[in-house]
């Protein structure tokens, strides 16, 4: 096996830089920790898998010893080990330990905070009619998946040459959310003090402005609310 920076890779695999680049966005390295996506079940995997999955994990926060890339018979397989569990596991079967939330909509700064406006979209109706779902406070912070999916430096996708735009940052990205507002699906994960924080966009565009002014509407709504008492 051939180990390279934070993964460890069948030799028999030629994977380009660019490649386990993309791995190791969406994936924990050493040291990090992750838990079981209950719901998770693989094509082809035998009857009570992910049910054996659930009796083993449970919730528990799970710490990666290993993130192993391997040959397999249907090209390569990504697994996990385990600090203190035996055995390799199946990389998409376990998730961040906050989780995450898809969502569509827009995502918008006013006033120096930024918002992820989601909408509900009902593609069954005449015309498409799009319901304003409550806005999402965005976090400071950011994740390695974030910064990979927006174009910000990482030092772990930089050793495999994805640098970053030169001296982009996430305050910088959110910013540019004011004069023109993003429309798109987006991946958050919660945040403890309530923020949410970007992890991933599927796809995104410049907003329409009808839906600007749905997300204008709904963000100042939230600013003009009365204070709790």
């Amino acid at each position: 096996m051939t180990e390279r920076n934070h993964i460890v890779v069948d030799p028999a695999l030629n994977f380009e830089d660019e490649r386990l680049c993309s791995i190791l966005a969406q994936h924990a390295v050493p040291g990090e920790t992750v838990r079981l996506s209950p719901t998770v079940k693989f094509r082809g995997e035998a009857d009570g898998a992910r049910d054996g999955r659930v009796a083993t994990f449970g919730d528990r926060i799970l710490t990666v010893a290993e993130l192993k890339l391997d040959k397999d018979d249907d090209g390569a397989a990504l697994n996990y080990r385990f600090e203190g569990v035996e055995g390799l596991h199946p990389a998409r079967a376990f998730t961040n330990p906050e989780g995450y939330e898809h969502f569509y909509g827009v995502l918008i700064q006013r006033d120096g905070q930024a918002w992820l406006v989601p909408f509900d979209v009902d593609h069954k109706a005449p015309e498409t009619t799009r319901t304003v779902q409550e806005p999402k406070r965005i976090s400071n912070e950011t994740s390695r998946c974030g910064n990979y999916f927006f174009g910000l430096p990482d030092p772990v996708l930089d050793a495999y040459g994805r640098n970053g735009a030169s001296g982009s940052t996430l305050e910088g990205f959110l910013a540019e959310q004011d004069a023109t507002p993003s429309e798109g699906e987006f991946d958050l994960s919660p945040m403890p003090d309530g923020t949410w924080r970007l992890d991933a966009s599927g796809w995104m565009s410049t907003a329409e402005p009808d839906l600007v002014a749905l997300a204008d509407e709904a963000v100042g709504a939230i600013a003009h609310a009365p204070s709790p008492r």
